[in-house]
């Protein structure tokens, strides 16, 4: 037969040569022994777990004494703070006692040509003036 054209190199099916493929021996190949029968290494995932599980209770129960231990200190703290909050109020009382009566003898001072005037009054109106209070203190 003359080759196609289009394809030079194609050539029919009948001037190939005729192959014969191998196949198994009669009765099969032998088996392939591929298992591996290796010893078990190292702990199990259910150790893993337990330790892990272990490990974060230990570190739940150390941040628990931990707090009980600050909770107690800051309530000795406070209470420190409110036993020294009555000194701590009447010094600032005194403060405004000498701050008041400096007042009184500057206004005096300053006022004393002005007849009627009275020191220590608001607008020579007397009248209960409550100190002031400082945010904080009971």
């Amino acid at each position: 037969q003359q080759p196609n054209q289009n394809f030079p190199h194609y050539r029919p099916m009948e001037v190939l040569p005729r192959y014969v493929q191998d196949g198994p021996p009669p009765g099969g190949y032998p088996a392939v022994k591929y298992a591996r029968y290796l010893p078990r290494r190292g702990p199990s995932g259910a150790t893993f777990f337990g330790l892990a599980t272990a490990a974060t209770l230990l570190g739940f129960v150390q941040v628990k004494r931990y707090n009980d231990r600050k909770n107690v200190l800051d309530a000795e703290r406070r209470a420190a703070r409110m036993a020294l909050v009555p000194l701590l109020q009447a010094m600032e009382d005194l403060q405004l006692l000498a701050d008041v009566r400096a007042r009184a003898e500057h206004e005096a001072a300053v006022m004393k040509d002005v007849e009627g005037w009275a020191p220590g009054t608001n607008m020579g109106v007397t009248g209960y003036v409550p100190p002031p209070v400082r945010p904080g203190l009971p």
